[in-house]
């Protein structure tokens, strides 16, 4: 499973991905985000054993 923390800072945001990778995104609109963060997901999906 992956797991990630969002934060809403004031210069933008950051996704930190429990395994180690950062993403930090200054002045991201919430669509941005929430395109970043399902992209994330479907990428992990296509990991599980079918």
């Amino acid at each position: 499973m992956l797991l990630a923390r969002v934060e809403i800072k004031e210069n933008g945001i950051s996704i930190t991905i429990i395994d180690g990778y950062e993403i930090r995104i200054p002045n991201a609109r919430k669509e941005e985000v929430v395109e970043i963060v399902i992209n994330i997901l479907l990428l992990n999906l296509q990991k599980l054993p079918k």
